[in-house]
Protein backbone atom coordinates (compact mmCIF):
# COMPACT_ATOMS: atom_id res chain seq x y z
CA UNK A 1 0.00 0.00 0.00
CA UNK A 2 1.27 4.05 -0.85
CA UNK A 3 1.79 6.37 2.19
CA UNK A 4 -0.53 8.75 2.25
CA UNK A 5 1.81 12.31 3.05
CA UNK A 6 -1.47 14.12 3.95
CA UNK A 7 -2.61 11.83 6.35
CA UNK A 8 1.08 11.79 8.38
CA UNK A 9 0.70 13.14 11.79
CA UNK A 10 3.07 15.74 12.15
CA UNK A 11 2.77 16.37 15.78
CA UNK A 12 3.57 12.40 16.21
CA UNK A 13 6.71 12.85 14.11
CA UNK A 14 7.91 15.52 15.88
CA UNK A 15 7.32 14.01 19.19
CA UNK A 16 9.15 11.31 18.07
CA UNK A 17 12.48 13.51 15.90
CA UNK A 18 14.79 13.76 19.23
CA UNK A 19 14.31 9.28 19.76
CA UNK A 20 15.40 9.30 16.37
CA UNK A 21 18.46 11.29 16.73
CA UNK A 22 19.05 9.83 19.52
CA UNK A 23 18.72 6.33 18.29
CA UNK A 24 20.91 7.24 15.06
CA UNK A 25 23.86 8.09 17.15
CA UNK A 26 23.71 5.24 19.51
CA UNK A 27 23.62 2.98 17.12
CA UNK A 28 26.56 4.20 15.31
CA UNK A 29 28.49 4.45 18.57
CA UNK A 30 27.46 0.92 18.72
CA UNK A 31 28.78 0.02 15.43
CA UNK A 32 31.90 1.71 16.61
CA UNK A 33 32.64 0.16 19.39
CA UNK A 34 31.58 -3.37 18.45
CA UNK A 35 33.76 -3.17 15.40
CA UNK A 36 36.80 -2.05 17.57
CA UNK A 37 35.65 -5.16 20.16
CA UNK A 38 35.63 -7.57 17.05
CA UNK A 39 39.18 -6.04 15.95
CA UNK A 40 40.66 -7.24 19.28
CA UNK A 41 39.01 -10.14 19.57
CA UNK A 42 39.78 -11.17 15.51
CA UNK A 43 43.15 -9.62 15.65
CA UNK A 44 42.30 -7.82 12.78
CA UNK A 45 41.62 -4.37 11.08
CA UNK A 46 38.14 -2.74 10.45
CA UNK A 47 37.39 -0.17 8.01
CA UNK A 48 35.04 1.78 10.33
CA UNK A 49 34.19 3.78 7.53
CA UNK A 50 32.68 1.26 5.49
CA UNK A 51 30.84 0.36 8.35
CA UNK A 52 29.61 3.01 8.74
CA UNK A 53 28.55 3.46 5.48
CA UNK A 54 27.13 0.01 5.08
CA UNK A 55 24.74 0.51 8.05
CA UNK A 56 23.17 3.61 6.93
CA UNK A 57 22.42 2.41 3.82
CA UNK A 58 21.10 -1.24 5.31
CA UNK A 59 19.14 0.78 7.96
CA UNK A 60 18.00 3.58 5.42
CA UNK A 61 16.54 0.75 2.97
CA UNK A 62 14.95 -1.32 6.40
CA UNK A 63 13.38 1.58 8.10
CA UNK A 64 11.48 2.75 4.04
CA UNK A 65 10.44 -1.16 4.26
CA UNK A 66 8.89 -1.05 7.79
CA UNK A 67 12.20 -2.99 9.19
CA UNK A 68 13.60 -2.18 12.63
CA UNK A 69 17.30 -0.75 13.32
CA UNK A 70 19.91 -3.19 12.83
CA UNK A 71 23.79 -3.23 13.78
CA UNK A 72 26.71 -5.94 13.86
CA UNK A 73 27.01 -7.96 16.85
CA UNK A 74 29.74 -8.98 18.57
CA UNK A 75 28.36 -12.26 19.84
CA UNK A 76 26.69 -13.34 16.19
CA UNK A 77 29.91 -12.81 14.72
CA UNK A 78 32.39 -14.57 17.02
CA UNK A 79 30.05 -17.42 17.35
CA UNK A 80 29.68 -17.82 13.70
CA UNK A 81 33.46 -17.49 13.36
CA UNK A 82 33.89 -20.32 16.03
CA UNK A 83 31.30 -22.28 13.89
CA UNK A 84 33.82 -22.13 10.63
CA UNK A 85 31.61 -19.22 9.01
CA UNK A 86 34.58 -16.84 8.17
CA UNK A 87 32.79 -15.78 4.49
CA UNK A 88 30.23 -13.20 3.37
CA UNK A 89 27.81 -16.12 2.58
CA UNK A 90 27.40 -16.49 6.28
CA UNK A 91 25.47 -13.45 6.29
CA UNK A 92 23.27 -13.86 3.33
CA UNK A 93 22.72 -17.80 4.34
CA UNK A 94 21.03 -16.51 7.62
CA UNK A 95 19.33 -13.94 5.96
CA UNK A 96 17.54 -16.25 3.68
CA UNK A 97 16.68 -18.26 6.18
CA UNK A 98 14.97 -16.11 8.24
CA UNK A 99 13.00 -15.12 5.24
CA UNK A 100 12.06 -18.85 4.52
CA UNK A 101 10.75 -19.19 8.21
CA UNK A 102 8.92 -16.04 8.21
CA UNK A 103 7.34 -17.21 4.69
CA UNK A 104 6.48 -20.90 5.68
CA UNK A 105 6.25 -21.00 9.27
CA UNK A 106 6.59 -17.77 11.72
CA UNK A 107 5.27 -19.75 14.27
CA UNK A 108 8.48 -22.01 14.39
CA UNK A 109 10.75 -19.12 15.80
CA UNK A 110 8.73 -19.49 19.26
CA UNK A 111 9.53 -22.55 19.38
CA UNK A 112 13.42 -21.82 18.89
CA UNK A 113 14.04 -18.37 19.44
CA UNK A 114 14.52 -18.26 23.30
CA UNK A 115 16.35 -21.43 23.96
CA UNK A 116 18.38 -21.11 20.92
CA UNK A 117 19.67 -17.23 21.75
CA UNK A 118 19.59 -17.71 25.66
CA UNK A 119 22.15 -20.51 25.26
CA UNK A 120 23.81 -18.61 22.76
CA UNK A 121 24.19 -15.56 24.95
CA UNK A 122 24.87 -17.48 28.28
CA UNK A 123 27.92 -19.18 26.12
CA UNK A 124 29.20 -16.33 24.28
CA UNK A 125 28.43 -13.74 27.35
CA UNK A 126 30.59 -16.17 29.57
CA UNK A 127 33.55 -16.31 26.95
CA UNK A 128 33.65 -12.53 26.97
CA UNK A 129 33.98 -12.09 30.36
CA UNK A 130 36.71 -14.86 30.52
CA UNK A 131 38.47 -13.23 28.61
CA UNK A 132 38.08 -9.60 29.36
CA UNK A 133 37.55 -9.83 32.99
CA UNK A 134 39.55 -12.58 34.41
CA UNK A 135 42.40 -12.97 31.26
CA UNK A 136 42.46 -9.41 30.87
CA UNK A 137 44.31 -8.91 34.05
CA UNK A 138 47.03 -10.57 32.76
CA UNK A 139 46.93 -8.29 29.43
CA UNK A 140 45.78 -5.06 30.43
CA UNK A 141 47.70 -2.31 32.70
CA UNK A 142 45.75 -2.02 35.29
CA UNK A 143 43.41 1.20 34.18
CA UNK A 144 42.44 -0.47 31.70
CA UNK A 145 41.65 -3.29 33.07
CA UNK A 146 39.45 -1.12 35.74
CA UNK A 147 37.25 0.67 32.65
CA UNK A 148 36.20 -2.89 31.91
CA UNK A 149 35.25 -3.87 35.30
CA UNK A 150 33.46 -0.42 35.64
CA UNK A 151 31.42 -1.06 32.40
CA UNK A 152 30.75 -4.67 33.30
CA UNK A 153 28.79 -3.01 36.31
CA UNK A 154 27.77 -0.61 34.34
CA UNK A 155 25.87 -2.85 32.11
CA UNK A 156 24.79 -5.35 34.98
CA UNK A 157 23.33 -1.89 36.88
CA UNK A 158 22.45 0.79 34.74
CA UNK A 159 21.98 -0.93 30.94
CA UNK A 160 24.19 -0.81 27.97
CA UNK A 161 23.48 2.50 26.75
CA UNK A 162 24.87 4.58 30.27
CA UNK A 163 27.66 1.45 30.06
CA UNK A 164 28.95 3.09 26.32
CA UNK A 165 28.47 6.18 27.40
CA UNK A 166 30.61 5.70 30.58
CA UNK A 167 33.35 3.34 28.97
CA UNK A 168 33.65 6.39 26.05
CA UNK A 169 34.05 9.37 28.39
CA UNK A 170 36.55 7.01 30.26
CA UNK A 171 38.34 6.01 27.45
CA UNK A 172 38.73 9.57 26.13
CA UNK A 173 39.81 10.74 29.45
CA UNK A 174 42.41 8.08 29.80
CA UNK A 175 43.75 8.63 26.34
CA UNK A 176 43.75 12.89 27.27
CA UNK A 177 45.64 12.36 29.93
CA UNK A 178 48.08 9.67 28.52
CA UNK A 179 48.61 11.80 25.72
CA UNK A 180 49.27 15.33 27.95
CA UNK A 181 52.47 13.17 28.94
CA UNK A 182 54.27 12.95 26.39
CA UNK A 183 56.02 15.93 24.40
CA UNK A 184 54.11 17.89 22.02
CA UNK A 185 58.00 18.37 20.29
CA UNK A 186 59.21 15.14 18.28
CA UNK A 187 62.09 17.77 16.95
CA UNK A 188 63.78 20.54 17.29
CA UNK A 189 66.48 22.31 15.37
CA UNK A 190 67.93 25.38 13.50
CA UNK A 191 67.90 26.32 9.35
CA UNK A 192 71.44 26.06 9.82
CA UNK A 193 71.99 22.48 10.82
CA UNK A 194 69.19 21.57 8.85
CA UNK A 195 67.89 23.04 5.70
CA UNK A 196 64.71 22.57 3.35
CA UNK A 197 64.69 20.53 -0.03
CA UNK A 198 63.68 23.17 -1.62
CA UNK A 199 66.73 24.17 -4.61
CA UNK A 200 68.10 27.69 -3.66
CA UNK A 201 70.81 29.89 -5.56
CA UNK A 202 73.79 30.89 -3.87
CA UNK A 203 72.80 34.50 -2.68
CA UNK A 204 70.17 32.51 -0.46
CA UNK A 205 72.59 29.59 0.56
CA UNK A 206 74.81 32.16 1.71
CA UNK A 207 72.18 34.00 3.41
CA UNK A 208 70.73 31.10 5.45
CA UNK A 209 74.67 30.27 6.62
CA UNK A 210 75.12 33.33 8.05
CA UNK A 211 71.63 33.72 9.85
CA UNK A 212 70.40 30.12 10.41
CA UNK A 213 70.88 29.94 14.17
CA UNK A 214 68.59 32.47 14.09
CA UNK A 215 65.31 30.65 13.43
CA UNK A 216 63.85 27.58 14.84
CA UNK A 217 62.20 25.14 13.22
CA UNK A 218 59.88 22.58 15.02
CA UNK A 219 58.18 19.45 14.38
CA UNK A 220 55.05 18.09 16.40
CA UNK A 221 54.15 14.99 17.18
CA UNK A 222 51.14 12.81 16.58
CA UNK A 223 47.74 14.95 16.21
CA UNK A 224 49.04 18.25 16.77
Amino acid sequence: TSIDVVRLDVDVLRSVAGEAVVLAVVTALGVLVTAAALEIALRGDADLDRELRAHGIANLVSGALGGLVGANSAARTLLAREAGATSRACGAVAAIACALVLWIEPGVIGVFARPIMGGTLLYLGGALLVEWVVRGRRKLATIDHVIVIAMVVAVAAFGFVPALVLGILASCALFAFRYAAISAVRQRFTNAEHTSTEQRNAHDLRLLAQHGRESWVVRLRGHL
